[in-house]
């Protein structure tokens, strides 16, 4: 290293790997390490990796987002579960196109990045939520955020370019996009280890999916859900209906709830219904949508039903060949009522 830094010998790729196992791990042979890096820096290094397995190890990342030759050549910046770094800031990275970052603990992260076209974070799910702002990415096309707390640290994003949106994470999130994208074509929300589901949660559900045109997915994974009441969540009807062109639910209880059926109609308004539960569940739910389907009318006081939009309900279930076989309610009768079924309901509307 000595050598490449006296001559300028440009450098093309340096990769460092030490771990607590190598030897290098007192701090008094940290100071070497960076030496090591600046060297690689003051040769207009294009193709850096480190993979540094030390805890205390002060990974000295400003230095290299302060390096002009970086800046330039930077492309892909991904940041893998780095403790010591409580704040990190990308800007002026000229050519920056995709950033990923992974957080076991809270992080603020502020990106200013017009170039940005990707960016993916990750964070952890027992800390509070960061502080995450974006601002001036206006190029970017794909935001992808996992185990955020209901993305509270998370301000608006001016994406008008944004073309998928993924989340996944146990909370419903207050993200909003502040210019909202005409060109959104894959938007996705992932709901896992879901507790307290009651006409409150499925009507804060329904407000959050009125924010977006449609939806191409929505994935609900759950144990129970508490009584609901459909007259608290008719109160909040609205003329608009969220559009979401596949729901996906998995119930780990048993036993029969018919207004969790209407609740997920009235709160997703899906096009396909996937169902991954007890063959009880799946008749309940069967059964449940059969009758919306036949109490098409109006009330007696002459305005139509919430659910007075569907025209027709069929259920499939995969034989070995994965291939869809129609599914009657007979067919289930003789099944175990416990064992585990997944069938696809498509609901005509």
């Amino acid at each position: 290293m000595a050598r490449y830094r006296e001559r300028k010998i440009p450098i093309e790729k340096f990769q460092l790997s030490i771990s607590e196992n190598s030897g290098s791990n007192h701090p008094l042979d940290f100071p070497q390490m960076d030496n090591w890096l600046g060297s690689a820096l003051q040769n207009s290094v294009k193709d850096l990796v480190c993979k540094v397995s030390i805890p205390s190890y002060p990974f000295p990342v400003f230095t290299f987002l302060a390096a002009n030759s970086l800046r330039e050549l930077i492309v892909d910046f991904i940041i893998v579960y780095c403790p010591l770094l409580t704040k990190i800031e990308l800007r002026n990275l000229q050519n920056i196109k995709s950033v990923s970052i992974s957080s076991n603990h809270n992080q603020s992260v502020k990106i200013q990045a017009p170039t940005l076209e990707h960016l993916s974070y990750s964070g952890c799910p027992w800390e509070q939520s960061p502080i995450l702002d974006i601002a001036e990415c206006q190029n970017l096309i794909s935001l992808e955020l996992s185990s955020i707390e209901g993305c509270k640290g998370l301000r608006d994003i001016g994406a008008p370019n944004l073309v998928s949106l993924e989340y996944e994470g146990d909370q419903i999130p207050k993200l909003k996009i502040a210019k909202a994208s005409g060109q959104l074509k894959n938007s996705q929300l992932c709901l896992c280890r879901l507790k307290d589901l009651n006409a409150a949660w499925f009507g804060e559900l329904r407000k959050y999916l009125l924010n977006s045109t449609s939806w191409s997915l929505v994935d609900l994974y759950f144990d129970e859900c508490d009584e609901i009441n459909m007259k608290d969540l008719e109160l909040h009807h609205r003329v608009a209906n969220p559009k979401v062109d596949v729901l996906n639910v998995q119930i780990e209880s048993s036993g029969e709830c018919p207004l969790l059926v209407d609740a997920l109609l009235w709160s997703c308004h899906p096009r396909r219904l996937y169902l991954q539960s007890t063959i009880e569940m799946i008749t309940c739910f069967m059964d449940r949508l059969m009758y919306l389907k036949n109490s098409r009318h109006s009330t007696s006081h002459g305005s139509k039903p919430w659910h007075s939009q569907l025209k027709g309900v069929k259920a499939y279930k995969c034989d070995s060949d994965n291939q869809r076989v129609l599914l009657r309610s007979g067919e289930l009768v003789v099944r175990t009522l416990t064992e585990v079924e997944e069938v696809l309901f498509l609901l005509d509307r």
